[in-house]
């Protein structure tokens, strides 16, 4: 009889373990990486994120900031300045996507777009 209390206690221990591993599992897949902005050789931190263009910025109020978004889809790519590139690789074409929060909302890629057709007209 003690024999199988002991057997019993034992399973319940694994059990627990098994949960406990899958919860911890679970929240370091979910935290952000902090690795995520360092350069290797030296671990220095780059600057903040700095998006060249936008056309598709949200932003939210948290405590005490904004905290902004990029959400545009762009073709094969990520606009300059982004350290977080994510791309949709199920199939082609591929679409990329930044990932960087960001302060504040760079001005938008239409707008840039629009600036440079204007200064190589200019240059012709």
């Amino acid at each position: 009889r003690e024999r199988e209390r002991e057997m019993e206690s034992k399973k319940i221990l694994v059990a627990n373990l098994v949960v406990l591993a899958m919860l911890l599992s679970l929240l370091a897949a979910s935290a952000r990486d902090p690795s995520v902005g360092l350069v290797v050789e030296g671990m220095q931190q780059l600057k903040e994120p700095n998006l060249e263009c936008c056309d598709d910025c949200r932003c939210r109020w948290q405590k005490s900031y904004w905290d902004c978004r990029c959400t545009d889809w762009t073709q094969g790519y990520c606009t300059d300045g982004c350290f977080n590139c994510q791309c949709d690789s199920r199939w082609p074409p591929y679409f990329c996507r930044c990932n960087d929060w960001l302060d504040s909302c760079p001005r938008k890629c239409m707008e840039l777009r629009k600036d440079g057709a204007g200064e190589a007209q200019s240059k012709a």
